[in-house]
């Protein structure tokens, strides 16, 4: 497969403009874009920090 096919699938695939993955591409490599976008994918877990020096306790 060409790297204009690779970029236009992964941007389909990705839901990513295609001039960013392409960007991506020319930056990181093939294999760093593909593990790039499949991290960006993954669920995000908020938390709470909580800083015990500026609470008050009723």
């Amino acid at each position: 497969m060409t790297d204009k096919l690779i970029i236009k699938e992964l941007s389909k695939k990705f839901e990513y403009l295609e001039y960013m993955v392409e960007r991506y591409f020319k930056l990181f490599g093939k294999q760093q874009t593909i593990k790039l976008l499949e991290a960006n994918e993954a669920k995000f877990f908020p938390s709470i920090r909580l800083n015990s020096n500026h609470t008050k306790r009723f």
